[in-house]
């Protein structure tokens, strides 16, 4: 998804919540103030009102958007996972 942000061209989010939005486990004192636990608490940018503790919904790989990564003409900087945490 084409973005403002001023390092990168590019966010995809390839791990998203089946049902919709996002959801990433608290594990640090750092994750405290986790901007994207606040947008994920509004539908309005896709968000699924979850919050990042507890049980994790059911969690699904986009492969559609690492499918498009092969297609791709030009260089471009991709922010991947800016909801969630990969490795988590």
């Amino acid at each position: 998804m084409p973005t403002n942000i001023q390092w990168t061209d590019l966010t995809d989010n390839i791990i998203r919540a089946k049902d919709g939005g996002w959801w990433c486990r608290k594990i640090s004192p750092g994750c405290a103030n986790c901007y994207s636990e606040k947008l994920n608490q509004n539908t309005f940018f896709g968000g699924n009102k979850q919050p990042y503790s507890g049980q994790p919904p059911e969690l699904i790989l986009d492969t559609e958007i690492i499918r498009k990564w092969g297609f791709q003409k030009k260089p471009k900087k991709h922010f991947v996972a800016s909801m969630t945490d990969v490795f988590g």
